[in-house]
């Protein structure tokens, strides 16, 4: 109210008749009725952005649950298929996307924190895969499968138990100048 009041009193301190009057206030009148109405409403045409002005994806479909056997599936473009998966803390699992598009593929953890992401389109196969994750707790997790740049179409994904790591071969030189594996 302040701001209003400092923006109208030097337009009626010297009491003008009122067509002088409206010719003052026509850019107010201008602003408030046309420019503030359109501006709301291209806001409201914009899709929801995060706090660096990015857009947000689209939520998440959940399709079913993931176990031991390959799923198949069919994306729409923007679409995001969501597939649950019962983990236990310590288990290793893999996770392989085949697909014919620009495919992607994500993990959340229980909390709903992203654990792993991977873009299948790095080797130009479509493909992507997460390979060697140990889970850090018992819990419903989540694998999110999206398309990039309008990726969008048939899918496959297949859960495995991954193998535990290997532990790294270590070589010495011996005394002879001989390569010993340890």
């Amino acid at each position: 109210m302040f701001m209003l009041n400092n923006l109208l009193r030097p337009l009626l301190q010297d009491n003008p008749p009122p067509r002088i009057l409206l010719l003052r206030l026509s850019p107010i009148l201008f602003g408030l009725f046309v420019i503030f109405p359109w501006a709301i409403y291209v806001r409201s045409q914009m899709p929801p952005t995060d706090q660096f002005g990015n857009p947000l994806p689209s939520p998440v479909r959940d399709i079913g649950t993931l176990q031991l056997e390959p799923v198949s599936g069919t994306l729409a473009a923007g679409e995001r298929h969501g597939w649950k998966l019962s983990g236990t803390k310590g288990q290793r699992i893999a996770v392989t996307l085949g697909a014919d598009w620009d495919s992607h593929l994500a993990l959340y953890s229980p909390d709903g924190i992203r654990t792993v992401t991977q873009d299948g389109f790095s080797a130009g196969n479509g493909r992507a895969w997460i390979d060697g994750v140990t889970l850090p707790a018992d819990g419903i997790y989540t694998i999110v499968v999206s398309g990039e740049n309008g990726g969008a179409g048939a899918y496959e994904l297949a859960l495995t138990e991954a193998k535990p790591p290997q532990a790294p071969v270590m070589y010495t030189v011996g005394a002879d100048g001989v390569l010993v594996m340890q």
